[in-house]
């Protein structure tokens, strides 16, 4: 009989005389959030090295065991892109797929529009 392992997670729990903050977090929501946050929103890996990024989340990834710094961060995306991509080719196996293209040239500007087709 096998048991299923809780996940890590990281309570921080703040008192003072205006109120109680607590904040729940498990290890792979905060390294998915990072990846979120570089990967699709942009943010730049310097980010996570800011010392008031580091105020705000620095303990809650050391208790959680995940570290801010920017090659780590830039590993993780890269597995994320890694995992994404083996899944796409997954599913796009055996499918016949094209890519239909349109451009045109309006002052010395460029324009091109990329469209996928599946049949």
């Amino acid at each position: 009989m096998s048991t299923k392992q809780k996940p890590a997670t990281a309570t921080l729990t703040k008192s003072s005389a205006s109120g109680e903050v607590t904040i729940t977090m498990t290890t792979e929501a905060l390294k998915k959030n990072a990846v979120e946050m570089t990967a699709f929103n942009g943010i730049s890996l310097r980010f996570f090295s800011q010392p008031e990024v580091l105020a705000l989340l620095g303990e809650l990834a050391r208790k959680l065991g995940v570290s801010l710094n920017r090659n780590d961060i830039k590993k993780l995306v890269r597995d994320e892109y890694e995992s994404l991509k083996k899944q796409l080719k997954s599913k796009l196996s055996h499918k016949f797929v094209y890519l239909k293209m349109d451009a045109c040239t309006v002052e010395h500007t460029t324009v091109s529009i990329t469209s996928p087709c599946q049949e």
